[in-house]
């Protein structure tokens, strides 16, 4: 094999390699999870909202 060849082997293997991490690392369909709490302090009768927002990724 001469070097132009290797040359072009390893210039595809980077090009696939840089689609398949392009792919991987895309966001895709992302999932929202949200979460809405209420609740009354007993001791001051004043209401308390907690609001928290995840998303779905690992």
């Amino acid at each position: 094999m001469d070097q132009t060849l290797i040359g072009y082997i390893l210039m595809a293997v980077g090009v696939i390699g840089l689609v398949a991490s392009l792919i991987l690392a895309s966001p895709g369909r992302t999932r929202r999870v949200s979460e809405t709490r209420s609740v009354v302090d007993p001791n001051t009768g004043e209401r308390i909202v907690r609001n928290e927002s995840r998303d779905g990724t690992l």
